[in-house]
């Protein structure tokens, strides 16, 4: 019971945090889903959502790697393997920064005009610009959650969360509600919480990290870093696929509805990575089969007693979206009951997934993520186009089920061929 205890003390304390940060979110998003409007929230949403793939994008792989390999070799007391981990990571992220700013440029008005945002392209060459923000931000969140230092993480996540909403409610006072303005305020806010979590990194580290691409750290990290890369990738289009989507078939009304719904239900995203927040590192430490059991069924439990959460919004959608976006979204009330659906049982699988890095097993999350968006974008646009934008859900919800399935279906088959050892504490 010690490990589950110290668990639920730590998710508590992250989710505590994040349900607090989740807070200021869905007040900025709904600042700024109601002064909007469902028609120009569509434009936002597909600019934001640009931006964050640019973002998700830019992990390749190094994020969970980190978090693998920085707990892994922390607690075996290896220093020098640790600090190649970290330097390869940051030197990957850097050299990702530097690509996408060399190739995405000169595309920008192509994607524009792909999404169906033409005259709008000039705030997708900003969202490319501006993602190394929150590349970096995310980059030095996870450093921080590898070294357990889940207040600094926490912190850092505040200073961003108040900055964004301080500066919506600015607008809103000063009368200076455009699209762009709001944008800028999205685009700048990682960017400030990068510089925090980058002096908390520091703060909390005992050496000095340089970048670094050697092949002596890749091999290190070599395949679970492959793995984890194109898991990462198909991950991103999956998050963002819905929006993307919805641009090219559906109007920007529409797409607003979609995006506030599919916002509001971030709050199961981010139950799911409180949870995966505290797991991720503990379960790097175990490798034989009896405590990976006992870490699994507890795992489980745990997503079982959060999965209860979704229950009042899937009865009640449309009071949570008038008392929210607005009553201008009250159209959207069935996309918010089944994306909760689809949230509730992400949580699940979200917790229980964290097992497979005991096992190391990251095949896994490159399996599912390319079998995921491999059944997800053809589905969506099969359902899309038959019965609407409520088919994007539906597919949505489809994918999660199965998801969750695979996962029980991998577990037993790597947990039968994973061999015993010692226990790494």
């Amino acid at each position: 019971m010690l490990i589950l205890n110290k668990t639920l003390k730590n998710v508590s304390f992250v989710t505590l945090g994040n349900f607090l940060n989740a807070l200021l979110g869905f007040v900025s998003l709904i600042l700024v889903s109601r002064y909007l409007g469902p028609e120009q929230f569509g434009i936002f949403s597909i600019v934001f959502g640009f931006f964050t793939l640019i973002s998700k994008f830019g992990d390749l792989g190094t994020n969970h790697t980190l978090v693998r390999y920085v707990s892994f070799f922390r607690v075996k007391k290896e220093e020098k393997l640790e600090k190649q981990v970290v330097g390869f990571g940051l030197g990957l992220t850097y050299l990702f920064i530097f690509l996408s700013l060399v190739f995405l440029i000169p595309l920008h008005q192509l994607i524009a005009n792909f999404l169906n945002v033409s005259e709008y392209s000039f705030y997708l060459l900003l969202a490319i610009i501006f993602s190394f923000g929150f590349i970096l931000f995310n980059t030095y969140n996870v450093l921080l959650q590898a070294l357990e230092k889940f207040q600094y993480y926490l912190y850092a996540y505040s200073f961003s969360s108040l900055f964004k909403i301080t500066l919506i409610l600015v607008l809103i006072v000063t009368a200076k509600i455009t699209i762009l303005n709001f944008l800028l305020i999205y685009f700048f806010a990682p960017i400030l919480g990068y510089l925090f979590a980058r002096h908390f990194f520091f703060k909390s580290s005992d050496y000095l990290i340089k970048p670094n691409l050697s092949r002596g750290s890749l091999k290190t990290v070599t395949p679970f870093l492959y793995f984890m890369g194109a898991a990462s990738i198909f991950g991103a289009l999956s998050e963002q696929i819905g929006v993307f989507l919805s641009a090219v078939i559906f109007t920007s009304y529409e797409v607003g509805l979609y995006s506030a719904a599919s916002k509001l239900s971030i709050v199961f995203g981010l139950i799911a990575g409180s949870i995966g927040t505290v797991l991720l590192p503990r379960a790097s430490r175990y490798v034989d089969s009896e405590n990976i059991k006992k870490f699994a069924y507890k795992t489980f439990l745990l997503g079982l007693v959060l999965l209860i959460l979704i229950i009042p919004v899937i009865i009640f959608p449309k009071f949570f979206l008038t008392v929210t976006a607005g009553s201008e979204y009250i159209e959207g009330a069935k996309l918010l009951s089944v994306l909760a659906i689809a949230g509730g049982l992400s949580i699940l699988t979200g917790s229980f997934s964290s097992v497979f890095y005991s096992l190391n097993k990251a095949s896994f999350f490159a399996l599912t993520s390319l079998f995921g968006m491999g059944v997800e974008l053809p589905l969506m646009y099969l359902l899309g186009t038959k019965i609407g934008v409520d088919g994007l859900v539906y597919a949505k919800l489809a994918v999660v089920i199965l998801t969750l399935v695979t996962s029980f279906v991998f577990y037993f088959y790597y947990l039968r061929s994973h061999s015993k050892s010692s226990k790494i504490v």
